[in-house]
């Protein structure tokens, strides 16, 4: 690409983002570090989130399975159909 070219392009994108002057090959890669930068910034803030909420899930579903009404599929399986019974009319309502 020559450089005509290259000074072309960013003539028109500075026009097109509405920048007064000429927009210079320096500040288009300030720019750009400045973006990239927030954006990485944005991803591990979105990491951290999303990973506080992964453990706060994780302990609630702990907790649920020891102090909740959890039933496993491996204890119905073993239970008589009157202990299930008595497992269901003994629920508080």
């Amino acid at each position: 690409m020559l450089i005509e070219e290259v000074w072309e392009q960013l003539r028109r994108y500075g026009e097109e983002m509405d920048l007064t002057g000429a927009l210079t090959l320096q500040q288009l890669i300030d720019s750009h570090r400045s973006l990239r930068a927030a954006a990485s910034q944005s991803n591990d803030e979105r990491r951290q989130v999303i990973g506080d909420a992964r453990n706060r899930a994780i302990e609630a579903a702990k907790q649920e399975v020891l102090h909740g009404e959890y039933v496993s599929m491996q204890r119905l399986s073993t239970m008589t159909v009157g202990e299930i019974g008595r497992l269901v009319h003994d629920y508080p309502r």
